[in-house]
């Protein structure tokens, strides 16, 4: 994206009716489960702007299928926090596990 992320999410709200906006990375990940074995997922973070009163960063993941790397219906999150480092400690990636 060439524009700035926060110049995107004002042209957003601006005349849309949107009134809140988050930019939103994800990441292709493999993950040592609990059984012993290596799965796919993709871990997405939003990033609500430094202007948000709150948890501005929130994290959230997703199982993938193993071959078609489409999502499974499984996945986790959390709370969100300040930070990136804050956001992905509250993960309950123990979900993933069951």
């Amino acid at each position: 994206m060439d524009q700035p992320v926060r110049q995107v999410i004002n042209l957003l709200k601006s005349g849309s009716g949107i009134f809140e906006a988050a930019h939103s990375s994800s990441f292709f990940c493999y993950r040592h489960m609990a059984d012993g074995s290596d799965r796919p997922l993709e871990v997405r973070i939003l990033d609500r702007g430094e202007q948000f009163d709150g948890n501005r960063y929130i994290v959230s993941a997703e199982l993938l299928h193993e071959s078609t790397k489409r999502p499974v219906g499984k996945g986790c999150g959390g709370n969100g926090g300040q930070t990136i480092e804050e956001a992905i400690a509250v993960v309950h990636w123990n979900e993933l596990d069951n």
